[in-house]
């Protein structure tokens, strides 16, 4: 009698990476709690980011929402963005992410996201579009230099200087998100 259980394995392949792949679509799907930032380097390299606010999000990790530890950032001139938890409330081994869903609370909460991003080519462009109905306020403030874009108004902002440092901060911070 014939071994059938690589074929069954091989059957079962494509529903095992839909199951897998469920959540990185879902958080990075258009959805009126999410948003997503693309962070460019000046040589046109790039990484998505998302963050939210949802009712479904806990303090720590939601896979269901896409949300997964990264490991360490690579070493310089190699381009990385990444969200960071400064506060330790999701726990990340290498204290960052490329997807944050924060627990919704009440319409007068304000979440602060907070992005990092090195390269050997500065500077860096952040772009965006928000859903309609995200959030009443949504800013982007770079660390260090105060600078503020009203990401209402705005679908990118200039982060890091040419010639500059090789890495680069900046805050997102999302003032009475829309449930």
């Amino acid at each position: 009698m014939p071994d059938t259980r690589a074929l069954t394995a091989f059957r079962s392949t494509p529903l095992v990476l839909a199951l897998l792949c469920t959540p990185l679509l879902r958080a990075g799907a258009a959805d009126p709690h999410t948003l997503r930032l693309t962070v460019r380097d000046a040589a046109g390299e790039a990484k998505t980011l998302v963050i939210g606010i949802g009712g479904d999000a806990t303090a720590g990790f939601d896979a269901a929402l896409g949300e997964a530890p990264v490991p360490p950032p690579p070493p310089l001139p190699l381009f990385d963005a990444r969200l960071l938890d400064p506060e330790g409330r999701k726990q990340y081994p290498f204290e960052a992410s490329w997807v944050d869903i924060r627990p919704w609370r009440s319409t007068g909460q304000r979440d602060t996201f907070h992005v990092a991003c090195q390269t050997g080519r500065m500077p860096v462009t952040v772009t965006w579009d928000v859903p309609e109905g995200f959030a009443e306020r949504l800013t982007l403030v770079e660390v260090g230099k105060g600078v503020r874009t009203d990401m209402l108004r705005s679908g990118s902002a200039l982060a890091g200087e040419a010639g500059g440092d090789s890495a680069c901060r900046f805050l997102v911070i999302v003032e009475r998100p829309r449930r």
